[in-house]
């Protein structure tokens, strides 16, 4: 496959190259997908001889790890390439193409492994990415999505979570149930292959309560102080049980070649 990517470089500014130094050193800047990416890695299952779409990247931390063992597609909308894919130093290994979600630049049945991490609740269209992701992954490849559920701690009003929804950026739903994902992806041409919840109950219980000050405190949820407060809690839920209930849930789902509805011809 011909990987068409944008190369467009930035200067870096203060804060990228403090947020150099501690991706570096502690190997991801976000505590919540910190403590994701085992699972994650584990249920994409992915070897040097794949393709692996990032759909809806972000900053590209999870591309950059997944980009040190195999082709890693690294898809957004960000016009400019993200500050994970200009530390990689691969632009072979860890291409960044800009591109929409919803009308991916692929051939259809052409990627081994999908993952889209916490993207789905940002979108207001949820099932026609998950019909774009359908459409682009091979016969049997697998789609590793981490989505968020709801609070499960702390009470939050509707205002409160308004107002979150709205410093995430989000213009989807914001939260599903377990139930309400579940049935997403399996109307959706997938077999539930296993579900986790991730973070677990430690970090859960932290990142709530650090939402809370946020709110009370008018400070950005997501910010240079975010990883040090959030990050020990990071550490300490490795030890929870896998069954612990949490606030996010990562599910890894193999793709039928017949889907809902359809008929063998």
């Amino acid at each position: 496959m011909k990987i068409k990517y944008n190369s467009t470089k930035n200067s870096s500014s203060g804060q990228e190259r403090l947020f150099d130094l501690v991706f570096r050193i502690f190997g991801y800047p976000n505590a919540l997908r910190l403590a994701q990416w085992k699972s994650i890695g584990r249920m994409l299952d992915f070897s040097d001889d794949i393709i692996v779409l990032d759909m809806g990247c972000g900053a590209g931390h999870y591309s950059y790890l997944i980009g040190k063992t195999t082709l890693c597609i690294a898809a957004d909308i960000l016009d400019t390439k993200p500050i994970s894919i200009r530390l990689s130093q691969s632009e072979e290994r860890c291409p960044y193409v800009m591109a929409n979600a919803l009308s991916m630049p692929f051939k259809s049945d052409s990627i081994d492994r999908i993952l889209m991490s916490s993207l789905l609740q940002m979108v207001s269209d949820d099932r026609k990415i998950l019909d774009e992701a359908y459409r682009v992954l091979k016969d049997d490849g697998i789609l590793v999505i981490s989505v968020p559920l709801d609070y499960i701690f702390s009470s939050f009003s509707i205002e409160e979570k308004n107002h979150l929804i709205e410093e995430f950026h989000c213009h989807g739903k914001g939260f599903y149930s377990r139930e309400e994902i579940h049935e997403l992806i399996s109307s959706s041409g997938f077999q539930i292959i296993e579900s986790e919840f991730n973070p677990k109950k430690v970090l859960s219980f932290a990142y709530e309560i650090w939402l809370k000050i946020c709110l009370q405190t008018s400070q950005k949820p997501f910010s240079l102080l975010t990883f040090p407060v959030l990050f020990p809690f990071a550490l300490l839920d490795r030890i929870c049980n896998l069954e612990c209930e949490g606030n996010e849930i990562i599910i890894s789902a193999r793709k039928f070649k017949i889907r809902s509805g359809q008929s063998v011809p």
